[in-house]
């Protein structure tokens, strides 16, 4: 009796301290896989962030491509106004140069009939 109460406390011990190893081990995979967590967790963060100010500044790029494009939109529609506005008054100012032409023709053809009748 006293060889199996003996037996029983060796293997008593020895799944103690199994269980207490087991558990230390469990504690060192925690710890372990905590600290590989947080360096991803702080690897994932850098990479949001470097994403984020990338998206960012290709946003300012195109933003300010977009600003080129209307201003030299608002440029082009400027230029047109003032193409049509020449081109306006250069057809006024050929009228004008027609009527002066016809007028003069007209006065010079008096004047031939004046020079024609003191002959």
């Amino acid at each position: 009796n006293a060889e199996l109460t003996r037996k029983v406390s060796e293997y008593e011990e020895k799944s103690n301290a199994s269980a207490d190893d087991l558990v230390a081990v469990n504690r060192k995979w925690e710890q372990r896989l905590s600290t590989e967590l947080c360096i991803e967790k702080m690897k994932s963060d850098r990479l949001a962030s470097d994403m984020k100010e990338i998206y960012e500044a290709r946003v300012r790029e195109v933003t300010s491509k977009c600003d080129d494009i209307v201003r030299a939109s608002t440029q082009l529609t400027e230029c047109r106004a003032r193409v049509l506005q020449l081109q306006e008054h250069e057809g006024e100012q050929r009228a004008t140069i027609v009527d002066m032409r016809k007028a003069f023709m007209a006065g010079l053809k008096d004047e031939r009939s004046k020079v024609m009748l003191v002959w």
